[in-house]
């Protein structure tokens, strides 16, 4: 249960993919996405992080070791990411037309995402995942993690924006000022 507890507690908060790495930062901040926008992003964009992971890590700790070919971890992860959205978006469109028209809105949100290739990569580099079991859900409490701070800054866009800030910090300085404090604060359940 500890192991579990530790798992979850790094991947939601002391190795939050957007606060320590800054990826995904374009979506969490965007301007004015309404709550059902996010949740809607942060679930496609969960979905790809779990079947990339689910498929990539395979790939990466049981075959390419040995192949020899760990070199190519990286490259793997991207064509699989490429995969699976090329898949997505071909059976979708040919068997659940509805679904098809509501990922075709996030096809630029998942294709240019850095989020899901920084999760793929970051399986192979956390010390708290060790098996197939726990690298699923280090991705998916990854994504938790990601909608908890996308959250917090949707919640503060107003005041991120607000006239009462001096022009030159208004905008990327106050939310790059702001990402500063909650990473920091964050950090605090590192000892957990």
């Amino acid at each position: 249960m500890s192991i579990f507890l530790s798992l979850v507690v790094a991947a939601v908060l002391t190795d939050n993919i957007l606060l320590s790495s800054l990826l995904g930062f374009e979506q969490a901040t965007d301007k004015d996405p309404s709550f059902i926008e996010i949740l809607k992003r942060c679930g496609v964009t969960a979905s790809l992080v779990f079947l990339s992971s689910a498929v990539s890590y395979p790939i990466i700790r049981w075959l390419l070791p040995l192949l020899g070919l760990e070199v190519l971890a990286g490259l793997i992860c991207v064509l699989v990411i490429c995969g699976l959205i090329f898949a997505a978006f071909t059976l979708t469109k040919l068997f659940l037309p509805s679904v098809y028209s509501f990922l075709k809105g996030y096809q630029a949100v998942i294709t240019c995402s850095a989020l899901v290739l920084g999760i793929c990569l970051k399986l192979f580099s956390a010390e708290a995942v060790s098996g197939y079991g726990t690298a699923l859900l280090y991705a998916v409490f990854s994504m938790v993690g990601f909608l908890i701070v996308s959250l917090i800054f949707w919640s503060l866009r107003g005041a991120l924006n607000s006239k009462e800030l001096p022009r030159s910090l208004r905008g990327l300085p106050v939310t790059l000022l702001v990402a500063a404090l909650i990473s920091m604060a964050f950090q605090g359940f590192t000892g957990l």
